[in-house]
């Protein structure tokens, strides 16, 4: 504070002024000497009073030093405190007592360093620590504790110290696995970043170690390997004949060109020698089935072979050719049609499946081996007298056929008359017929190993109920390998049952013998059932399915 000040002495005794010098008189004549008489007085001045000291306060100092001499704490000398007021009487004010204040934006008790005030006490906002490394966060100061966040909490100039971290992969593309050359050593999980370093390509989501390989010249899951195990093998096919020589391979994804995806040419120098060729008579396996058909070879070594010299036996050297009867340049044992009258020897005896078509030079009719001049029942040899209804769906199917419930469908391509609905009753009939005793025959293939298809007959009534109706049913159950026949009258009742083996796609050729009240049914031409019942004993036929598609290639009906 400023020096005390010196105390003002009191005035000094004034020094008596003396008078003028006489004037020195001119020098004249030399006057008369005065008679001398008494000398006047001297007057010799009094010293001033000095003016009394004064401590109103009493504190030692009198009011010249004292700057509050009505304050015993104010004086020179004094203590100075932090108030506002100057103690000391220096003229300078809390001089050495004041602190340095900082602003303390967010309250917690730290300020920042460069916004500052000076101050007897902390104005509103302001902090006496400094220190604050985030004047806006409360959480945030020097006496925080470091928490997982990736800030520094404790304003010491690092983040997260302490702390266990963990090295995190950037996930680009979102698939769950990160890239390896990507990190972040972190103590939580950062978003866009996943534990792993899997991932082979962080820019397509579809390639990573989860990911199935396909074929596209990429490593999509990540195993170091492309188109592992996906990669097809095609084969060259020098020949072009669209079958490939399995011992020249190439590994690829799409075709490559010359080459082809199947297999099997055993000679891909020859286009006509292929799997898909047709064996001919040249010593060649043209089919490239590894067989050299014995028509071809010559297994009895008599130098002569079925296919060029019509051997009748190659299995006997002592067996050639034999005679041409008919002149047309095959020999006898080879010739189809021996009397040249177009039709062949199967289609000649076979009046069944050609529909009564025989041999016009000796015809034989039913098909029974015997011609009709010696046949008593010449018609057939499942019909005597009579044929009532045929359809063997060679073209659309006869007009008779009613439907009943279901989908049926005519095939060109194979000539059959079929159901292709997996539900159950599905019904066809040919209508309002009323026939007592009588033949049925029906060649049919289960289409499906469920259900059962089969026939119906003595129809008298129909229905889009499962066992609706009245009729007779014998139906092939292929799940079971068995047959059953029975009839329905609004319920369905079996009372036979026949083990049989029952392959779906095999035909299957059912023949019904009906006179009065016995039935007899064969099931390729095998006697499965010989009883009687008089349930019904007249009506039509009809098809039935259930659960099952089913095709049907004839239906005969004859006496």
């Amino acid at each position: 504070g400023p020096e005390p000040a010196t105390p003002t002495p009191g005035p000094e005794p004034a020094t008596p002024t003396p008078g003028p010098e006489p004037a020195t008189p001119t020098p004249g004549p030399e006057p008369a000497t005065p008679t001398p008489g008494p000398e006047p007085a001297t007057a010799t001045p009094e010293p001033p009073t000095p003016t009394p000291a004064v401590d109103a306060d009493g504190d030692g100092y009198v009011a010249a030093v004292d700057c509050r001499d009505d304050d015993s704490t104010i004086h020179p000398g004094a203590e100075e405190t932090c108030d506002g007021v100057d103690e000391d009487c220096d003229l300078e004010i809390d001089e050495g007592v004041t602190a340095i204040f900082y602003a303390d934006g967010d309250g917690d008790g730290y300020g920042v360093a460069g916004d500052t005030l000076e101050g007897c006490a902390a104005p509103a906002g302001y902090a006496l620590v400094s220190g604050d490394c985030a004047p806006s966060d409360p959480a945030i100061h020097p006496d925080a504790v470091e928490v997982c966040n990736r800030l520094d909490d404790d304003c010491d100039g690092e983040a997260d110290e302490g702390i266990e971290t963990t090295v995190y992969f950037a996930d680009i593309d979102g698939d769950g696995y990160g890239d390896p050359a990507s990190t972040l050593e972190d103590c939580s999980l950062p978003a866009g970043f996943v534990e792993n370093g899997l991932d082979c390509d962080d820019v397509a989501a579809t390639v990573n170690p989860a990911a199935s390989e396909v074929c596209n010249a990429v490593d999509d899951d990540c195993d170091g390997s492309v188109d592992e195990d996906v990669e097809v093998a095609y084969y060259l096919d020098a020949d072009g004949d669209g079958f490939g020589d399995p011992a020249v391979t190439q590994d690829a994804c799409d075709v490559p060109d010359g080459y082809v995806d199947g297999a099997g040419d055993c000679d891909d120098g020859d286009p006509a020698i292929n799997p898909a060729a047709s064996e001919i008579c040249n010593g060649l396996d043209d089919d490239c089935d590894g067989i050299l058909p014995d028509m071809e070879a010559d297994l009895d070594g008599d130098g002569l072979t079925v296919c060029g010299d019509q051997d009748c036996d190659d299995q006997d050297a002592g067996v050639g050719p034999d005679g041409d009867s008919d002149a047309d340049g095959v020999v006898n044992c080879y010739d189809t049609d021996d009397d040249n009258d177009g039709l062949t020897d199967l289609e000649e005896i076979d009046g069944l499946i050609t529909g009564f078509v025989t041999d016009p030079l000796d015809p034989d009719t039913d098909g029974d081996g015997v011609s009709d001049a010696d046949d008593a029942a010449p018609v057939h040899a499942a019909c005597h007298t009579e044929l009532l209804f045929y359809d063997d769906f060679s073209a659309d199917p006869a007009p008779e056929w009613n439907l009943v419930k279901g989908t049926w469908t005519w095939d060109p391509a194979e000539g059959t008359y079929e159901n292709i609905d997996v539900q159950s009753g599905n019904v066809v009939w040919i209508g309002e017929r009323d026939w007592a005793d009588y033949v049925m025959e029906v060649r049919m293939r289960p289409d499906y190993n469920g259900g059962d298809p089969g026939i119906m007959f003595r129809v008298t009534e129909v229905s889009t109920t499962n066992d609706g109706g009245a009729h007779y049913y014998f139906g092939l159950y292929p799940s079971g390998d068995v047959v059953k026949l029975g009839f329905m009258n609004g319920s369905w009742n079996t009372w036979i049952a026949a083990s049989v083996v029952i392959d779906p796609g095999v035909f299957y050729t059912v023949r019904v013998w009906l006179s009065g009240s016995a039935i007899q049914v064969e099931f390729d031409d095998e006697l499965l059932v010989d009883t009687t019942d008089g349930t019904y004993d007249h009506g039509s036929i009809g098809l039935r399915t259930y659960n099952s598609p089913a095709s049907y290639d004839y239906v005969l009906v004859c006496r």
